[in-house]
């Protein structure tokens, strides 16, 4: 893994961290891993790729008693993977919610909020 992302884990998770400064791993933990690390060198687009959108999303449907469909979103909205965000939400059926707005302004994530804004005009204004 390249960066450290667990402030921004504990903050979907919504827990709190243990004296040892942990939190229990989940599959959101590993889900991130596997967004974060879709090229083995990120910055060099020759390098193949290590977990392709479709792995992703058959490995979250396989899994989907384990998934919290609000969690994934947010992962995907901080990581500003726009097909993966639209993808799953139009796969999971999940409803809006306003976190996930304010989420892809903060992570400068625009083609997500604008599609957004654009599909749940309505729950924003």
């Amino acid at each position: 893994m390249k960066d450290d992302v667990s402030y921004k884990l504990i903050a979907i998770k919504n827990q709190q961290v243990d004296n040892n400064q942990h939190t229990p791993v989940q599959l959101t933990d590993f889900l991130s891993v596997l967004v974060i690390n879709k090229r083995a060198d990120e910055y060099n687009s020759e390098q193949p790729v290590l977990f392709t959108s479709n792995y992703i999303l058959n490995f979250l449907e396989s899994n989907m008693e384990f998934v919290r469909a609000e969690e994934v979103i947010k992962i995907f909205i901080m990581q500003r993977k726009f097909r993966l965000t639209l993808s799953f939400i139009e796969k999971t059926k999940a409803p809006f919610k306003i976190e996930f707005f304010i989420m892809a302004i903060e992570a400068n994530a625009y083609e997500i909020a604008f599609y957004l804004m654009n599909v749940y005009e309505e729950s924003i204004i």
